[in-house]
């Protein structure tokens, strides 16, 4: 069983609960490896916000 450790943590979104999620790199030898694709986080008024959020958020005021 092998443990995957990611650098940044569990970091998800505060509003919205967006995570990491797992994916393969698939170049032309279709030989895969796997990786972790993280959401775009942003830190504002002290939360760390995914991008999509943040752009609701500056869209609502």
């Amino acid at each position: 069983m092998k443990v995957i450790v990611t650098l940044k943590g569990q970091q998800r979104c505060y509003i919205c609960d967006k995570g990491s999620g797992a994916s393969y790199n698939r170049p032309k030898s279709l030989h895969k490896t796997k990786r972790v694709i993280y959401p775009n986080l942003q830190k504002n008024q002290g939360r760390m916000i995914c991008t999509a959020c943040l752009r609701q958020f500056r869209k609502d005021q």
